[in-house]
């Protein structure tokens, strides 16, 4: 099963660039050694390097699996990141929902 996301990459459909949200990781206060708090670190290390790399969340498999193989996909999230760096969120998310209209 596939998902929101995947499914439609093959199809005529505008890219949909996100599903539901997941849920927030919740750290084991007692250490800084858990999964979720080295999940953290590394997706904050990631998010430090998207405006020289604007695929550096896509490149990671274990994250998004084969979306960075998907380039109807890719060109959607390379757009939507840079814009959200040149624009900001609301201008980004506007253009996003324009899009669906």
């Amino acid at each position: 099963m596939g998902s929101l996301v995947t499914d439609g990459l093959g199809t005529d459909r505008p890219v949909v660039l996100f599903d539901k949200p997941a849920s927030p990781a919740r750290p084991d206060s007692r250490t800084d050694c858990t999964p979720q708090v080295l999940a953290r670190e590394r997706v904050t290390e990631l998010a430090r390097h998207q405006r020289e790399d604007p695929l550096a969340f896509l490149a990671q498999p274990d994250l998004f699996g084969d979306l960075i193989e998907h380039s109807r996909f890719v060109e959607a999230y390379r757009s939507a990141v840079i814009s959200l760096h040149d624009h900001g969120a609301r201008a980004t998310l506007q253009v996003i929902v324009d899009g669906y209209g």
